[in-house]
């Protein structure tokens, strides 16, 4: 399927630390919460699920944990049937109804088995539409993991599937890395905007995993240490800016200023429009000439009420 070509995931920003280190590592937990919080949004129907329990328990793909929890159903059908041992899609051979009829009324009298089922159908559903391959009980457990570990206001970037997949598939340079990572970071600063303020620093902290400048440990690894040394000096991190407006669709504008104006899927004029309009200059002249109309419009206002007999 390719409809995750246009899918995202959003993701605590916390999850990217390590990446330069580990890229598929980091990658697979990203994957892992988006696609458990992706799959909480499903919409489902009882009989889908039930279907899916029981075709998923004849092909060998249910899982421990919901295997277990049918195999405690102690039903005399459910699974009973040798003759879909081993089936692998849905077809006019693959008919349990009266399994589905019994599945049902489990699910309608156990609260518990339900939610474990309605969330594996679920994620079962977005991996097939995300196009990946996972252990979903696997990816449940650390999606649910990672969502209580999540510290308050962090920030919550969001990157297309596809992307990511191509990323994690392919063997990437520590540039490569780097400039998925500023990518990433001048995404989470933007969010929904067309837009956003920001400097380098920001960036960079964000590129890192981190919410801002301050926030970056003073205990970091030699390695970590070092490689946020090497991106916070000039010339890398203006490369790493020029190579993202060169081939990621980000616009930046900073000319003569001590800030940096960030954009994606935006023209340089309106970067430009939006860096000049916004210097104090401006402002100034803005607020005079505000202020300047004001005084005419209290003036012909006094002006006509002296008229008035």
């Amino acid at each position: 399927m390719n409809e995750h070509n246009n899918l995202y995931i959003q993701f605590p920003l916390f999850l990217i630390r390590g990446i330069f280190a580990d890229k598929n590592a980091v990658i697979n937990k990203i994957l892992d919460y988006g696609c458990y919080q992706y799959s909480k949004r499903l919409e489902y129907s009882t009989i889908d699920v039930a279907k899916q329990l029981i075709y998923d328990l004849y092909s060998d793909k249910l899982g421990a944990a919901l295997t277990e929890c049918v195999k405690a159903l102690n039903s005399d059908i459910i699974g009973c049937n040798e003759d879909y041992r081993g089936s692998f899609a849905f077809g006019l051979d693959f008919q349990p109804s009266d399994e589905i009829e019994e599945m049902l009324t489990h699910l309608d009298n156990d609260n518990f088995f339900t939610k474990k089922a309605v969330e594996y159908y679920q994620m079962n559903q977005v991996l097939k539409s995300f196009g990946i391959n996972g252990n979903i009980e696997d990816m449940l457990n650390k999606g649910k993991q990672i969502e209580m570990e999540i510290p308050a206001k962090e920030p919550m970037p969001m990157l297309n599937v596809k992307m990511l997949l191509n990323f994690r598939d392919k063997d990437k340079t520590e540039f490569d890395i780097a400039q998925f990572m500023a990518y990433m970071a001048i995404n989470s600063i933007i969010g929904t905007k067309q837009f956003a303020k920001t400097n380098k620093n920001h960036i960079i902290s964000r590129m890192f995993g981190f919410s801002s400048i301050k926030t970056i440990p003073p205990n970091l690894s030699k390695d970590v240490r070092e490689l946020i040394n090497k991106y916070s000096k000039r010339y890398q991190i203006d490369k790493l800016l020029r190579q993202l407006e060169l081939a990621w669709s980000i616009s930046t504008y900073s000319y003569r200023m001590r800030c940096l104006y960030v954009g994606k899927n935006v023209s340089l004029e309106m970067m430009a429009l939006a860096g000049e309009s916004r210097r104090p200059k401006v402002k100034e002249e803005r607020l005079k000439k505000d202020k300047d109309e004001a005084r005419k419009k209290a003036l012909r206002q006094i002006e006509h009420s002296l008229r008035k007999p």
